[in-house]
C-alpha cells in the first residue's frame, strides 16, 4: 500500500517515519499504532507525517487557502478529507486562476497534510509510462502551471481518479507485463482550466480564485513557519471528521 490503505474494518494512514507507524481510523475515533497489521510500500522522496494534535481544528486550513467563496471553502474541505478515503473513485481537483492567486502554495499545504513528499508539484511527464510510474510512487499527485493537457494524459488521469489498470511489458523480457492498479488523489492547477475533454472535467471539481491584493500578501518566511505550528491541529482535524463519518 502507498501512504493510505483499508484493513480490518478501518482506514490506516502511513506515518512514513523511521518507526513504521500508522494511524488507524475507525469507529469513531483515531490513534497512532506502533505495530500496524500492514504493510506500506516506501520511496525515497516520501517524508515523515507530523503526530497529528488531539486538540484538531479543520477550520484552521482555510487560513492557507487562497478561497473566497463559502461554498467553494467547504467544497474543498470535504475533498481533503474525503481524499484520505481509500480505494473510492474521487474527482480531480482543479485550482485556476491568475498568476499571484495562490494556486501552488494551496497545493503545497494539502501535499503536506495529505502526502508529505520532498517532491511538493510535479511536471506532467512525456510520456504515459512515465505518469503512470509518478502516480505509482504518490498518494495525492499535485501537477503545477498545466497548459493544455494531452489526450493520452486526460485519459490516463481520468483511469487515475475513478480506478483503472495500467500495462507495462517487464523489463529485460518479451513478453511479461507489469501492471499497476490504484486510485490517486490528483490535483491540477493552471491559470485557465488544465483540462478541456469533457471526461476529465466530469471528474473534475473546479475552483477559481482570485489575484492575491498586494496588501494581503504574505511572506514565505511567515507563511510557512505559522502553518508548520498549525499543522498538527489541522491533521487532528482532518481525522477527527474523517473517523466521525464511521458513525453515519
Amino acid at each position: 500500500h502507498t501512504r493510505v490503505a483499508r484493513s480490518e474494518g478501518a482506514i490506516w494512514i502511513d506515518l512514513a517515519d523511521e518507526r513504521w507507524r500508522a494511524i488507524r481510523v475507525g469507529d469513531g475515533e483515531w490513534d497512532i499504532a506502533d505495530e500496524p497489521p500492514l504493510v506500506f510500500r516506501r520511496f525515497a522522496h516520501q517524508q515523515a507525517q507530523v503526530d497529528p494534535s488531539r486538540d484538531g481544528d479543520l477550520g484552521l486550513l482555510a487560513k492557507y487557502l487562497p478561497v473566497e467563496d463559502a461554498d467553494d471553502m467547504l467544497l474543498l474541505l470535504v475533498y481533503v478529507v474525503a481524499a484520505l478515503i481509500p480505494d473510492t473513485p474521487r474527482p480531480a481537483l482543479i485550482l485556476h486562476g491568475t498568476q499571484g492567486s495562490g494556486k501552488s502554495t494551496a497545493f503545497r499545504v494539502l501535499k503536506c497534510l495529505l502526502d508529505p513528499s520532498a517532491i511538493e508539484m510535479c511536471t506532467l511527464p512525456r510520456a504515459e509510462r512515465e505518469l503512470v510510474q509518478l502516480l505509482s510512487h504518490h498518494y495525492f499527485v499535485a501537477f503545477d502551471n498545466l497548459g493544455m493537457i494531452p489526450d493520452w494524459a486526460s485519459d490516463a488521469l481520468c483511469r487515475a481518479v475513478t480506478g483503472g489498470g495500467f500495462s507495462k511489458r517487464a523489463l529485460f523480457t518479451d513478453d511479461d507485463d507489469v501492471i499497476y492498479s490504484f486510485r490517486r488523489a490528483v490535483g491540477l492547477n493552471g491559470v485557465s482550466v488544465a483540462a478541456t475533454r469533457p471526461d476529465l472535467l466530469d471528474r473534475a471539481i473546479l475552483i477559481g480564485l482570485e489575484r492575491i491584493a498586494p496588501g494581503e500578501r504574505r511572506p514565505e518566511a511567515e507563511l510557512w513557519p505559522e502553518f508548520a505550528r498549525d499543522r498538527p491541529r489541522i491533521l487532528g482535524g482532518i481525522l477527527d471528521t474523517l473517523a466521525r463519518s464511521f458513525e453515519l
